[in-house]
């Protein structure tokens, strides 16, 4: 891998020392902003690829397992009822509390897109448990098959990273899914809950 990006590398510095009179607009344009899709993976490295994915399955836990196709599995015997409506305790070992749910989140989203989750109150804290909110108990018609989910960087910026997801709908029909990774912190973040 080191050897292909340093003959890569060096091949592109030949190349635009032997390009003439090109711009020096036009040379930072091609550099800076978007790189073609061949020659992307060129410019994200095996440890960028690895956050990549890992966001991705995060994302996916959240999709199918906590927002969206389901929820955390709960004790409805134990819904305790509160001026926002009936909820019922979670029974989880990934997520037990609150916190948990926002540590993760923060984890895989930006701050800014973990918040608007959590403001959709699915989930409360109440008397230091994680609850769920019943009203949001129906049943999901969400069909898009993660488990064999792959991947491809469309662009690099130094700010943020587009991929193209691929899943399969419910006919087995691949459906592609975009999404940006933006550098939050010096961290990769997903903008938004890509579903």
């Amino acid at each position: 891998m080191k050897r292909t990006v340093i003959v890569f590398i060096s091949l592109l510095f030949i190349l635009s020392a032997c390009g003439g009179k090109e711009s020096k607009e036009n040379k930072e344009n091609t550099t800076a902003s978007t790189i073609a899709e061949s020659e992307v993976a060129a410019f994200v490295g095996e440890g960028q690829m690895t956050v990549l994915r890992t966001l991705i399955n995060s994302n996916e836990f959240f999709v199918n397992d906590v927002f969206v196709a389901s929820h955390l599995s709960v004790d409805k015997t134990a819904a305790v009822n509160n001026a926002n409506g009936t909820f019922a305790p979670v029974i989880s070992d990934k997520i037990k509390t609150y916190a948990d749910l926002s540590d993760m989140l923060k984890a895989t989203y930006t701050a800014k897109t973990a918040e608007k989750i959590l403001s959709e109150q699915k989930y409360l804290e109440i008397d230091g448990k994680l609850y769920f909110n019943m009203k949001y108990d129906a049943e999901s018609d969400y069909k898009l098959d993660w488990s064999n989910f792959d991947f491809k960087v469309k662009s690099v910026t130094d700010e943020e990273i587009v991929l193209d997801i691929s899943v399969k709908d419910s006919k087995g029909k691949t459906v592609t899914l975009t999404a940006t990774a933006v550098n939050e912190n010096g961290n990769l973040r997903l903008d938004e809950l890509c579903c």
